[in-house]
C-alpha cells in the first residue's frame, strides 16, 4: 500500500474536489490532522470492522483512515485513504457533485422529513386519544372507589367483631347454661 504524507493530503483533497468547509460550524479556518511527530508523517489509523453480524473465519477487515480535526469547532472528519490515493477514471480530478443535484438530494431528504414527521404527528394524535380514554377511566375508577366503605368503617367493623368474638369467648360457659347445653 502506497503511504500518504501529511504533504500530499492537501493536495490530494484538492485534486478530488473536496471541500475545506466544516460542514459543522461552517468555518473555513483550516484542518488540523493528527500525528504523534513531526517525525511520523505517515498518518494511517485503523479501524476494525466485523461483517455480516459475526466474526468472519479471516478475523477483522480493517480500514486505513485520515482524520482531519477543524481548528475552530474541533469537528472530526475520516478520509479512507484508499480513496484519496485512487485517481479518477480518466486520471483526471474527481468533480463534486453539481447544485442541481444537491439540490435534488436535499429535495428527496426534505421529503423524506415531511413524511416521517406527518407519521409523528399521527402519533401523537393516537397518544393524545389514548390519554383521554385513560383520564375517563381513571374519572370512573376514583367515581367507584367513592362508593366503597370508608377505611373509619372497615376499621370500626372489624374492631366491633373482634370484640363480639372475645364476648363469646368469655361468657362461652355462660351462653352454654342458657342455652341448655
Amino acid at each position: 500500500m502506497t503511504l500518504l504524507r501529511i504533504s500530499d493530503i492537501g493536495q490530494r483533497m484538492s485534486d478530488k474536489g473536496i471541500a475545506l468547509r466544516c460542514e459543522a460550524c461552517g468555518s473555513e479556518r483550516g484542518w488540523t490532522i493528527p500525528h504523534p511527530s513531526e517525525d511520523t508523517p505517515d498518518i494511517v489509523q485503523q479501524v476494525g470492522m466485523i461483517s455480516g453480524g459475526g466474526i468472519p473465519a479471516s478475523g477483522l477487515q480493517t480500514f486505513d483512515f485520515v482524520p482531519l480535526v477543524c481548528n475552530h469547532c474541533g469537528f472530526t472528519r475520516l478520509f479512507l485513504t484508499e480513496f484519496l490515493l485512487r485517481e479518477g477514471a480518466d486520471g483526471d480530478r474527481v468533480e463534486p457533485e453539481d447544485h442541481d443535484t444537491r439540490l435534488a438530494g436535499l429535495e428527496v431528504r426534505g421529503t423524506y422529513l415531511s413524511a416521517d414527521l406527518a407519521e409523528a404527528k399521527a402519533q401523537m394524535i393516537t397518544l393524545k386519544n389514548r390519554l383521554r380514554e385513560s383520564e375517563t377511566g381513571l374519572a370512573t375508577l376514583t367515581e367507584r372507589i367513592g362508593h366503597l366503605p370508608s377505611k373509619g368503617f372497615i376499621v370500626s367493623m372489624v374492631a366491633g367483631g373482634l370484640a363480639l368474638l372475645a364476648a363469646i369467648i368469655a361468657f362461652a360457659d355462660s351462653i352454654r347454661a342458657w342455652i341448655g347445653g
